[in-house]
């Protein structure tokens, strides 16, 4: 994917996390179990299993994974490669497998991020590229993926603002990437454009981009969802991670509390009810007992939310009940891994 960049100021936008969800599971007379990997400032990866029939978050081993794997994510098709960031100046992006019976890692490359300390990285579903988002150098890092998906080749670098930009995320969504940048208060959009095109002109009519292409001798239109200018109002919170349940009627956002002295009840996961043309109504707030909540994530039956305290608390999961309205928690470890970031294997 060869990237036109587009940058958008807003005042509040939905993002759609990247959470894979089970078609057509059969169902089971027994719970599942779940496998995950879960990473943090630290040098290894853990393996965790979760129980929900016998409420039980259980750590299987870990694996040496380089400084700070902060943020973990998986290869959309091949079910045994994973990636995370390592987080720090200078920072990496680094592949492991996943092929042993107890789905412990084992690292296999690494290479640049193209910038310092990336807080995210994402592969494209269609699991030919990888993108890092690198926080404090303002920069994207894309890289294409060898055929086993465990090396980074043909690499290249975008830069934003100098001395403001902080690029935090990377989302797919329909034929666009988009990356909220929390420095520059933008969300950056980037168009795919074909391998070896040479985009060099454009034209625009609505919502129509007609794009020249100079190296293909080619003409395209791509049609383009513009930001209203009438935004709902944001209902406001200071927030950390944010999933949109699979029927688009929740959002979960997790809060950070960075106070000094943090709330004895630990941070919150606000639970907002999405209404007609994106209304925001806040249903509730519940308390986790972590403290400096991170790495909420979904599993991928959209059963549950893993998160972690990357201050205090451990690991704890929660059942997603009342339609979506609620949360209940099924298990915890408080023992378990200061986690940031998680990626489900099962």
């Amino acid at each position: 994917m060869v990237l036109a960049r587009r940058g958008i100021s807003c005042s509040v936008i939905v993002l759609l996390t990247w959470a894979g969800l089970a078609a057509g599971a059969r169902v089971s007379r027994r719970a599942t179990t779940y496998t995950l990997l879960a990473g943090g400032y630290t040098t290894s990866i853990t393996t965790l299993t979760f129980d929900p029939a016998v409420a039980a978050i259980s750590v299987v081993g870990t694996c040496d994974s380089g400084a700070n794997p902060s943020w973990l994510t998986s290869h959309p098709t091949v079910k045994t490669v994973q990636y995370s960031t390592n987080e720090y100046d200078a920072g990496l992006i680094s592949s492991f497998t996943t092929a042993d019976p107890k789905r412990i890692c084992t690292k296999v490359n690494s290479a640049s991020a193209a910038g310092d300390a990336p807080a995210h990285v994402a592969v494209v579903r269609s699991g030919s590229e990888i993108i890092a988002a690198n926080y404090n150098s303002g920069t994207v890092g894309i890289y294409t993926l060898s055929a086993d998906k465990l090396n980074f080749v043909n690499g290249s670098k975008i830069s934003f603002s100098a001395n403001v930009s902080h690029p935090h995320e990377v989302v797919e969504y329909g034929q666009e990437v988009f990356i909220p940048d929390l420095g520059a208060d933008k969300i950056w959009r980037f168009i795919g454009q074909p391998t070896g095109s040479g985009p060099r002109h454009i034209a625009t009519k609505g919502n129509v981009v007609f794009v020249l292409h100079e190296l293909a001798n080619t003409l395209a239109a791509q049609f383009i969802d513009f930001a209203p200018t009438n935004t709902t109002n944001p209902y406001t919170i200071s927030s950390l991670s944010l999933i949109l349940s699979p029927d688009g009627k929740y959002l979960y956002a997790s809060n950070r509390d960075t106070d000094a002295s943090p709330d004895p009840r630990g941070d919150a996961i606000a639970i907002v009810k999405v209404g007609s043309y994106g209304s925001l109504t806040l249903v509730k707030h519940v308390f986790t007992g972590l403290q400096l909540l991170r790495g909420l994530s979904l599993s991928p039956d959209a059963k549950y939310l893993i998160g972690g305290g990357q201050a205090a608390g451990g690991v704890v999961a929660w059942q997603i009940t009342n339609g979506g309205a609620d949360l209940k928690e099924v298990a915890r470890n408080s023992a378990g891994p200061a986690a940031t970031g998680f990626t489900w294997l099962s």
